[in-house]
C-alpha cells in the first residue's frame, strides 16, 4: 500500500474520494481506475517529457515515496487576462523548455506544480530532503537557459525581470495544527 494524496488525479464523479475511510489504495486499484478512464492523470510539467514517451495508460502516475521536503511558495501575475492566458499556456504539458525542466531535476526537484487563484499564484515544490533553497537555488540560476526562462516569464509576473526563480517566488508559512 502506498499513501496517496487526492489531490495528485483528477476523479470521475461517481468516486467519491472524499468519504473514504483512509488515504490509503493499493496501486492495483489506482491503475485499473486509469486504465478504465474512470480516473485520470494530471498535467505535469516536470513529467513533461514522459508524455511523448509513454501515454496516461501506461502507468505513468506520480506516487510521492521515500523522504522529500516541501515548499509552498507564491507571487504575484500582472493583471491582464491575456497575459495570465499566456502564462498558463506556457507552463501547460510539454511547453515549458525541456532545459528548464532538466534544470530542475539536476538540482533535485521531485515535482512542482503551480495553481492560480485569480492574479496570484501558487507553487508546491517537492524536493530531495536536503535540498537548500539558498545553496542549490544559486546552482539552479546558473544552469543553462534558466536566467533566459525567467526574463522571459518575468513579463507575467509582478517582479524585477532580472530576479531568480528563488527570489520571486514568497515562501508561505505551514501552518501545523
Amino acid at each position: 500500500m502506498y499513501k496517496v494524496s487526492w489531490s495528485d488525479f483528477l476523479c470521475v464523479e461517481d468516486i467519491d474520494f472524499n468519504n473514504l475511510e483512509t488515504d490509503e489504495i493499493s496501486l492495483n486499484i489506482l491503475k485499473k481506475l486509469v486504465l478504465s478512464g474512470r480516473m485520470s492523470l494530471l498535467d505535469r510539467n516536470y513529467k513533461s517529457k514522459q508524455k511523448s514517451k509513454y501515454k496516461a495508460t501506461q502507468w505513468q502516475l506520480i506516487i510521492r515515496t521515500g523522504n522529500f521536503k516541501r515548499y509552498v511558495l507564491t507571487l504575484e501575475i500582472v493583471n491582464d487576462a491575456t497575459l495570465l492566458k499566456e502564462y498558463v499556456k506556457i507552463h501547460a504539458m510539454g511547453q515549458t523548455w525541456p532545459e528548464i525542466a532538466d534544470n530542475m531535476k539536476l538540482v533535485g526537484i521531485k515535482d512542482m506544480e503551480i495553481y492560480l487563484w485569480g492574479y496570484r499564484a501558487f507553487l508546491i515544490m517537492d524536493t530531495k530532503p536536503d535540498f537548500d533553497m539558498q545553496k542549490d537555488g544559486e546552482k539552479w540560476s546558473m544552469l543553462p537557459r534558466e536566467k533566459e526562462w525567467q526574463q522571459y516569464v518575468a513579463k507575467f509576473q509582478k517582479v524585477d525581470p532580472d530576479s531568480k526563480a528563488t527570489e520571486k517566488w514568497v515562501a508561505m508559512d505551514k501552518i501545523n495544527l
